[in-house]
């Protein structure tokens, strides 16, 4: 059970707040063993970790560096292999199905239930990770720019209809992290104009 691994990391800690050591193996070990289903989708990881450290109760001094130090370390190869099977497939079908790719487990709810207060939040959050990953995509495939531009439209308009919903409260459709999602497309939108 993650919370229990989650308690035991908190003990570990608390015995010596200022010794972090060996911390970054044990959230690479939680990450592979409750969040298997990544596939190279570096967001998910950002998320899940996340999700790890809000749930510990000794506060570490840097969070967000260790989170993307983690990533860096590790889920970068993984997308480096995803990106050659997205090739790969554009290269044998002239197109790709990036629906399959999106098929995310969401079973971290059980973790934060307070997270999604209904579907449509959870939604919200399933086409950011989607919107984030396709912005990766466009950086590394110059090449299939405009296909990966389109499948990227289309997201972000699903993600705009979800947070126009009456079922999504107003902090989370003003949150840093659509504020943020929303001015790199912007950026991309402007990169492609040039």
């Amino acid at each position: 059970d993650i919370l229990k691994e989650i308690n035991k990391l908190d003990k570990a800690l608390d015995r010596n707040n200022t010794d972090e050591t060996g911390l970054r193996s044990r959230l690479i070990n939680l990450i592979d063993t409750y969040f298997p289903d990544y596939e190279g989708n570096i967001g998910f990881t950002r998320l899940a970790l996340r999700i790890i450290l809000n749930n510990l109760k000794v506060r570490l001094a840097e969070e967000k560096a260790l989170i993307e130090e983690i990533i860096n370390e590790k889920y970068n190869i993984q997308f480096k292999y995803f990106d050659l099977f997205i090739k790969e497939q554009i290269k044998a079908n002239n197109r790709v199905d990036f629906n399959i790719h999106f098929d995310i487990s969401f079973s971290f709810e059980k973790v934060k239930g307070k997270r999604f207060r209904n579907l449509v939040e959870r939604n919200v959050l399933k086409r950011i990770e989607e919107v984030e990953l396709l912005l990766q995509l466009a950086e590394n495939n110059e090449e299939y720019q405009d296909m990966i531009t389109k499948e990227l439209e289309a997201k972000m308009n699903d993600l705009e209809d979800l947070l126009n919903s009456q079922d999504i409260s107003s902090s989370y459709r003003n949150s840093q992290i659509v504020k943020q999602i929303r001015e790199r497309v912007k950026e991309h939108r402007n990169k492609k104009e040039k």
